[in-house]
């Protein structure tokens, strides 16, 4: 993932509140480009432990001016994240930078029907040309029809689902 933006990494890492605008580039591994015409809205800092713990590899949040799939089959969206794996303060230290990705696989691979387990793949991340290392890029845990939906709350198409099996009085069908 290659990120031009605005500001550089010093002054987007001086605090997290620092908001920087420009543009992403997304590469498969074979080296081929992903999207086209991502215009990056906003990159910030993200997290409060993991912001102040993670030395000079921060994790961000980035916001795309109009939605994109950024990973595979997790819908398009505006808002996701890079998590930085390295917090290396008192409260944990994680060299190998896989415990969240481990995390999220663990879940996925125990997540029942219904339940909702985060697209997340590593990325090699580049800001304005500068390496920062490997991150993981995630969606952003937010409600949405690609997103989570509240407890009991049908999306668009299972509704429409539902309702094509209706007649026009609300009367179920005959078969």
């Amino acid at each position: 993932m290659f990120i031009t933006s605005n500001k550089t990494v010093a002054e987007l890492n001086a605090s997290k509140t620092n908001k920087g605008k420009g543009s992403i580039y997304l590469y498969d591994k074979d080296g081929n480009q992903v999207n086209t015409d991502v215009t990056l809205d906003q990159i910030k800092g993200r997290g409060n432990t993991s912001w102040n713990a993670s030395g000079e590899k921060k994790p961000y949040n980035i916001k795309l001016a109009k939605k994109a799939e950024l990973i595979e089959n997790a819908g398009a969206a505006k808002k996701w994240c890079l998590i930085s794996d390295n917090c290396q303060g008192n409260w944990v230290y994680e060299g190998a930078g896989l415990a969240n990705m481990a995390a999220y696989d663990v879940y996925e691979s125990i997540a029942q029907d219904g339940s909702y387990p985060m697209a997340h793949e590593f990325v090699n991340l580049y800001i304005n040309g500068d390496y920062r290392g490997v991150y993981m890029l995630t969606e952003k845990v937010e409600i949405g029809e690609e997103r989570i939906r509240r407890a009991g709350e049908k999306i668009k198409s299972e509704i429409e689902a539902e309702n094509a099996q209706l007649t026009l009085d609300g009367t179920p069908k005959k078969v």
